[in-house]
């Protein structure tokens, strides 16, 4: 005896089969998996006792899960079902138990379905991640482009010595090695014009004494004797020097200096007190052909402090006047 319930269902069950598929077979079941309902001629129906286990992991799953189950109409070639619990006021009535269909194009839609399903997932993955990558990505060539931003900052401010550390793997290792190299080679030119800026001035100073004129010779070598006032050799707290043997030593020791130096030593030492300009000197010393070249004087006076002074930075010697030449200690 069929349930009330089935009943109703069965009168509309054809309405119901038109939506899903025509040749989809539903039948009805009791609580036992027992076929008391169906859609298909009763004749053609061979498995009247259906198994619950699929059925109710189908369910559980909420339809997720692939699962086959057995055909009543050929119950030896299980097939893709759909079903459902009937439920009462009170209690379960039974299971709606469909299959969608017994052919091959059926079962291929399911198929291309569930995995039409499975492909928008992975694909949903692969693009999250790949969001995930560029965000990634683009940090760090942030951090790179940071990085060099600094070091050419530092590079425009005058740190010649600024340069990157290169890792093979960084996205700008190729501009960073460019810059490198390119930093290197300017810093190797500005050396060698310096050297080569230094190099011919001291050559100026070195044959200066060739390209002088004998009369400017004579005046310098003259004024330098008459301001001597005769004195010999001069002696000044550690200091003694000896206009007659061209010699200078300090405690005793004697000093390596050139002619030029020891010109300008002498001259100074023979007028303590007396201030004398870059040009004087020039004049006395280099000769008239030279005026010009005070920087010629700076570096001389340089390196004689560097040979008799003690501290560099308060001379006993030879002191500077300042804006207008040198003196010698009184």
């Amino acid at each position: 005896m069929l349930l009330p319930a089935f009943y109703l269902l069965q009168q509309d069950y054809y309405f119901l089969l038109s939506l899903i598929s025509p040749s989809a077979e539903v039948y009805f079941l009791d609580t036992a998996g027992k076929v008391i309902a169906f859609h298909p001629n009763e004749k053609e129906v061979r498995l009247w006792q259906l198994p619950l286990k699929n059925i109710n992991r189908l369910i559980a799953s909420n339809g997720q899960d692939y699962i086959t189950g057995p055909d009543p109409r050929d119950p030896s070639n299980p097939k893709i079902f759909s079903a459902a619990k009937v439920k009462g006021k009170s209690k379960d009535l039974g299971y709606i138990y469909v299959i969608l269909g017994s052919n091959k194009n059926v079962t291929n839609m399911l198929y291309t379905s569930y995995f039409g399903n499975l492909l928008v997932k992975v694909f949903f993955v692969i693009i999250v991640l790949s969001i995930i990558f560029s965000l990634v990505y683009l940090n760090r060539i942030q951090k790179s482009f940071n990085r060099m931003i600094s070091v050419l900052e530092r590079f425009q401010d005058g740190d010649l010595e600024a340069r990157f550390n290169i890792k093979e793997n960084e996205e700008l290792a190729t501009v960073t090695t460019a810059f490198n190299k390119m930093a290197d080679l300017l810093v190797y030119n500005i050396d060698r014009l310096t050297k080569s800026e230094k190099e011919r001035k001291d050559f100026i100073a070195n044959i200066s004494h060739d390209l002088r004129t004998p009369l400017s010779i004579a005046r310098g070598y003259t004024e330098t004797l008459l301001m001597k006032n005769e004195k010999q050799v001069i002696t000044f707290k550690d200091l003694t020097v000896d206009g007659v043997k061209r010699k200078a030593s300090i405690q005793g020791e004697r000093l390596d200096l050139t002619s030029k130096e020891f010109d300008l030593l002498l001259l100074l030492a023979s007028n303590p007190g007396k201030t004398f300009s870059r040009n004087e000197l020039l004049e006395m010393i280099w000769g008239v052909a030279f005026l010009g070249y005070e920087h010629t004087i700076t570096s001389h006076i340089n390196r004689l402090r560097i040979k008799i002074e003690t501290n560099l930075h308060t001379p006993e010697y030879i002191l500077t006047s300042w804006g207008t030449g040198y003196r010698f200690s009184e």
